[in-house]
């Protein structure tokens, strides 16, 4: 004991920031387990509740805050490690270009999903994260996030997405609808909620992106 104390001692005579490879690995085990104790959000509980939220999203400029947008959609993400990528990504098959440039990325997966989600959204292939940070050389971040309803568990209507979406540009397919949305008070955010064609018409995709200039 005498010997811990001497050793504290020392560090702040010197005042130097030391801590020992035993207290970061003490450290990450307790991270780990209080990540592990975290309850997961609240969803919400009905459509116009969804719509409400994912008006929020938007409306509050809180697409680029993860906990935020997780909260808001009663989900649960696992964040990825920070990767450098191509733009175009290559890689991923988005796209061929003559010049490719190099940015930094982070990508999230769900890890838990609410009720109104499409299964197919927990995964944990890094070309389809359903939530990524594009961090570029000039300093600009870009947000993007996607969702996919399963229709047989919640029908989203055209008249649900009007009643916050008033002004969105909307455009009726056969058989379908689609709403997009853009931010009109500087937070760069736009939404496309699509309708593929079904009956009845009933979202399917929700698209969120955010381009901080």
């Amino acid at each position: 004991m005498r010997m811990k104390n001497l050793r504290v001692v020392k560090y702040i005579a010197v005042g130097s920031i030391e801590i020992s490879l035993h207290l970061i690995s003490m450290l990450a085990m307790v991270n780990a387990s209080v990540a592990g104790e975290i309850a997961i959000p609240q969803p919400p509980k009905n459509v116009d509740e969804i719509v409400k939220n994912i008006h929020d999203i938007v409306e509050s400029d809180g697409l680029a805050n993860e906990a935020y947008y997780s909260e808001k959609l009663g989900l649960v993400m696992q964040a990825g490690e920070l990767s450098r990528v191509e733009e175009p990504n290559l890689k991923c098959g988005l796209a061929t270009a003559s010049r490719v440039d190099e940015n930094i990325e982070k990508v999230f997966f769900y890890k838990t999903t609410p009720w109104f989600f499409d299964g197919n959204m927990i995964h944990d292939y890094r070309c389809t994260g359903a939530y990524r940070k594009d961090f570029l050389k000039n300093g600009v971040v870009r947000v993007y996030a996607d969702v996919k309803i399963d229709p047989d568990k919640v029908c989203i209507r055209e008249n649900d997405v009007k009643r916050y979406f008033p002004s969105g540009d909307y455009v009726d397919g056969v058989g379908g609808y689609e709403m997009r949305y853009s931010t009109a008070d500087g937070g760069n955010i736009r939404l496309t909620i699509h309708a593929p064609p079904a009956s009845p018409k009933c979202a399917v995709y929700v698209h969120f992106s955010k381009n901080d200039q």
